[in-house]
């Protein structure tokens, strides 16, 4: 590879002279940085030589390489946005520049696709956040702070441990196969950021239309975030920059549910039991005795209130330090970075530490070599979650509050009580048996569960280093080649003590166990780019890339355990001192992809602008015959804010206006690796045959050698304005995105003995929608203020299914709550609809069918709620089941405010969504009104009784198996608005800080 590169440079270099044999001759060599007022990088900043057509622009490090005829050479720096600079070259051969902004309009520089581009050449749609936007938001993940931000652009918690990852959604459910975007961190492509330190980030694009994300091709399906991390700044000198970023806070429960104490729900057991079998659950006395029982062990009658006991103020912090410096030929930036989260609930939390250094070196005028390392070090436990049967918070809700925490050291415990303690179970040597059984339910002891899975440890640690090749052949024609690895090692301990709390709660033999998970993955790119800027007919700007990429990824894992541990001592936490059920498995897997691109860029008088690109994909994913895919994108500008009759129309009032159109296609090979390979295996059964039994084979993977590329077309309209020198500024885009040929696992009858679903290429979805982006900024006097706001819509509906059968899912006790189906949403609520609470016994009888003759709902009581026979059978069957609401908002939105007035400033951030349903599905059992589990306290005020004829709340009964079935009962509006960050802050004077050393330094206090 060394030696082609090598080669490829020396010819184009031969060529070059070739061409300009004479003017190489007396040329001189200039190179330097472009910084703005605060000694970042600029990048793409144009550098022309006075009088004449020939130029370059900055790099991604704001650098520059130029030759220029003679020492008497100008050289013009400009950039939208900032003050023009005109430098007589003179007998110097670097040069720093730096720009001061031009308030009169700011124009960004954002990084796309393989290269970078101005605001105003964009053809596509991307939205851009500086890394600044992002340091003071105490997040694990950067893309977390992207809520409320960018339109489009949509973050949903998916837990609630320390360290878990949101999902990141653009631009809506693309298809039913994985949707989360692609991730690019300095040309690297990642599937998650969650490992980065975000104050190494110095900006983030998001790419959301097909014209931008189609240079990803595959990878870009669901959108792409370019991330762009900070580096030095290379100048004659030494210019050494030590930072420090630090928070510390304290995260609790905001609210929590206002749950029934021990009488309370002994009253509501009573209650329960009376209207269901006519008889109270315990006596008065029996009731007595047991808040006596609590009173004499605890001080009080109130019980234990679980939600208090598993709850904790939890720390949050992080730290980070980073030096940069940079000579004339040379510039590194480092960082080590520190962050600790514990989680709300005891015995979880979230650790990371992290190193990343960049090195830039100047070779020669011509050859630059860059290099990225980082390591990063997680690790975390977290808490049993996304399940209502056994997750930690819902024990917390459902456990009775006569149950104390500790079964030891008990007086005065009722007879009925005491079968239920297990006293017996109490094993001195081992402090788990000390906890108590939920008394009056299946419920786990939460305290106890959080300490059992205390010693449950994921540990994982990343490498991830890059080299770049960046040789400028000629003043308009470059080369990029890089080389990106990681290494990544999970080994993840698990240990689960031995202990007995009670028949719902146990594990005797215990469980040790080990595994390890590996990746190694490697992406080489190529990229030869033309960048022109001339004269004819106006002004011309042409850019033409060619690249190739090729990327390897090899996976293995494997794990091993057993039980039967002897005692619970850290001596046991080995695989080699248990004795049972010895268990190991693992598996091996290799992924290819090799791809050639192209980008093609015009623009003619800054005004009218052309993209197109196109990518060929390969992937190993597929079989011969279908594992190629191209994918091509068009778009086009116009800015017509440039217009003179616009101008002479308008005055200055517009200071931008821009059109955007835009197609494209993007593929999707998100499946198993050899999905189209069917295997076989000789150990799959026996079978009677001679007298005996035999050894049978028989097909253990069904593959379909047919199976192709998924393709996403997306065609985007879009419009720019600003006002007043773009103190308003205003963006909206409109989209329809359709999804054909998707990838998914088709389900075959279970009678064909298949022990799997194939994947096939079996149906479309389209989503369509548009967003709308204000901003405002201003100054009044020493006062500097902003406020901006976003808003998007989008509609989703599945078009095909390629003819199979609707895909449904499956929740909470097997109970189907999804369905999807062609012309509804993907996955929308599937259930019953009610129509109100019967009241008596005569709405009951004349909720006859059609024909008047029979009883819809004839087992039900006064107090239940009816359903709506949507298919007027008669009856209430599987088949009313029908469309109770859409998990996908009408709309999302975000708006934000700053000040800034003589060194204070404050900030907020707010975020909302409208018109979505939730499946509450905690309802079924806080709710039901059974009191099998704890309740909150209103359910005995709002549940419907013969004196509170409620029409929302079922009756209080032991027998509610009718009116906890899925339906719209369960489904609520997901609609509200959420003060995001507010943050408000001091920066130190200057004058002030110069006495030590210091730049700048801002104190800030804020909540998320």
């Amino acid at each position: 590879m060394k030696q082609l590169l090598k080669g490829i440079a020396l010819i184009l270099l031969l060529f070059n002279g070739l061409l300009y044999p004479q003017e190489a001759l007396s040329q001189v060599s200039v190179s330097g940085s472009v910084l703005d007022s605060k000694g970042a990088p600029l990048v793409g900043v144009n550098v022309v030589i006075v009088g004449t057509t020939s130029g370059t622009t900055t790099d991604f490090d704001g650098k520059y390489f130029i030759e220029v005829p003679s020492e008497n050479s100008i050289l013009k720096f400009s950039f939208i946005g900032y003050v023009n600079q005109e430098i007589q070259v003179g007998n110097r051969t670097v040069i720093d520049v730096t720009l001061k902004e031009d308030m009169q309009g700011i124009d960004e520089v954002v990084i796309v696709g393989y290269g970078s581009m101005k605001k105003s050449d964009l053809t596509g749609a991307v939205s851009s956040i500086k890394g600044k936007e992002l340091v003071d938001i105490p997040v694990r993940s950067a893309t977390e702070a992207l809520q409320g931000k960018i339109a489009g652009v949509t973050i949903t918690s998916t837990g609630g441990s320390p360290g878990t990852a949101p999902t990141v959604r653009i631009r809506g459910i693309g298809t039913v196969n994985g949707n989360d975007p692609l991730y690019v961190v300095d040309g690297f492509p990642q599937s998650d950021i969650g490992w980065l330190n975000q104050n190494d980030i110095a900006s983030m694009e998001v790419l959301k239309d097909a014209s931008a994300e189609a240079i990803y091709g595959s990878r870009g399906a669901n959108g792409v975030v370019i991330i762009t991390t900070k580096k030095g700044t290379m100048g004659d000198g030494h210019n050494m920059s030590v930072s420090l970023d630090a928070y510390y806070g304290v995260q609790n429960v905001t609210k929590k549910f206002d749950m029934m104490n021990a009488e309370e729900f002994i009253d509501y057991r009573n209650l329960a039991y009376t209207n269901g079998t006519g008889q109270p659950w315990v006596t008065q006395q029996e009731k007595q005795s047991m808040l006596s029982f609590l009173q004499d062990n605890f001080g009080n009658s109130n019980g234990t209130n679980w939600q208090d006991e598993i709850f904790q103020s939890a720390p949050i912090q992080n730290y980070n330090v980073s030096i940069s410096n940079g000579t004339s030929k040379t510039s590194y930036y480092t960082s080590l970075g520190y962050m600790s989260q514990n989680g709300i609930v005891k015995e979880s939390d979230f650790e990371r530490i992290s190193w990343r250094t960049t090195v830039d070196n100047q070779l020669t005028s011509w050859a630059k070599l860059s290099g990225n390392f980082s390591v990063v070090y997680q690790s975390r436990r977290n808490v049993v979650e996304n399940t209502i049967y056994d997750g930690t918070i819902f024990c917390a809700l459902t456990a009775d509050p006569v149950t104390p925490i500790y079964r030891t050291n008990l007086k005065n415990i009722p007879d009925f009580l005491s079968n239920l303690i297990l006293v017996d179970k109490i094993d001195a040597s081992n402090p788990y048996s000390y906890y108590s059984p939920v008394f009056f339910n299946n419920r786990a002891n939460p305290v106890a569960q959080v300490a059992v899975n205390k010693d449950n440890v994921w540990k994982d640690v990343t490498f991830r280093g890059g080299l770049n090749l960046d040789l400028n052949l000629t003043s308009w024609l470059k080369y990029r080649g890089t080389a990106n690895t990681s290494i990544y090692r999970a080994t993840p301990e698990y240990f689960t003590p031995s202990y007995y709390i009670g028949a719902y709660q146990n594990n005797v033999d215990g469980y040790v166990g080990n595994a390890s998970y590996s990746t190694n993955y490697t992406v080489i790119d190529n990229l030869i780019t033309f960048d022109k800027t001339y004269e004819w007919n106006g002004k011309q700007h042409t850019t033409f890339m060619l690249g190739n990429s090729v990327e390897m990824t090899k996976s293995s894992n494997f794990s091993a355990s057993k039980t039967g541990i002897v005692t619970n001592t850290e001596s046991q936490k080995v695989i080699d001192a248990a004795t049972k059920t010895a268990s190991a498995s693992g598996t091996k897997s290799d992924a290819y992809m090799v791809s050639y691109f192209g980008r093609l860029f015009h623009s003619w008088r800054d005004k009218y602008m052309l993209t197109a690109t196109v990518r060929y994909d390969g992937s190993s994913n597929f079989d011969a015959g279908h594992k190629w895919g191209v994918f091509p994108s068009v778009s086009g500008a116009w800015s017509f804010g440039e217009e003179g009759f616009i101008h002479d129309a308008i005055g200055k009032t517009l200071s931008r206006g821009k059109i955007r159109v835009s197609w494209g296609q993007i593929g999707n090979q998100a499946i198993d690796g050899g999905a189209y390979r069917s295997t076989y295996s000789l150990n799959s059964g026996y079978y009677l045959f001679g007298g005996g039994f035999q050894l049978a084979g028989g097909k253990g993977y069904m593959g379909n050698p047919n199976v192709k590329w998924e393709t996403t077309e997306q065609t985007d309209i879009g419009l720019e304005l600003g006002f007043f020198d773009n103190k308003l500024t205003l963006s909206t885009d409109y989209f329809y995105k359709k999804t054909s040929d998707m990838l998914l696992q088709v389900p075959l009858p279970q009678y064909l003995g298949y022990t799997n679903d194939p994947w096939a290429n079996a149906g479309s979805i389209e989503n369509k929608g548009i967003e709308l982006t204000l901003n405002y900024t201003g100054k009044v006097g020493a006062l500097q203020y902003n406020i901006g706001g976003n808003i998007f819509s989008y509609a989703n509906k599945v078009l095909s299914l390629g003819g199979g059968q609707p895909l449904y899912g499956v929740g909470y006790d097997d109970k189907t709550i999804t369905k999807t189906e062609v012309g509804k949403p993907v996955g929308y609520f599937y259930g019953l609809k009610t129509d109100g609470i019967f009241q008596s016994q005569q709405e009951i009888d004349n909720n006859t069918n059609a024909a008047g003759g029979q009883v819809i709902q004839d087992k039900a009581r006064p107090g239940d709620l009816r359903y709506v026979d949507v298919n007027l059978d008669g009856q209430i069957t599987d088949a009313d089941r029908t469309d109770i609401g859409s998990p996908f908002p009408d709309f999302t939105f975000g708006f934000d405010f700053g000040l800034e007035y003589k060194g204070f400033d404050i900030s907020a951030t707010f975020y909302g969504v409208r018109g979505n349903q939730i499946m509450n599905m905690k309802k079924i059992d806080l709710y039901s009104g059974t009191a099998y589990y704890n309740a909150p306290k209103d359910l005995m005020t709002t549940a419907w009784s013969e004196t509170n004829p409620s029409n929302s709340q079922f009756r209080i009964t032991t027998d509610n198996s009718t009116n906890v079935q899925v339906s719209d009962w369960l489904a609520e509006d997901g609609s509200y608005l959420q003060l995001k960050t507010l943050q408000i802050g001091y920066s130190i004077p200057p004058d002030l800080l110069k006495k030590v050393f210091m730049k700048e330094a801002r104190i800030w206090v804020g909540g998320i």
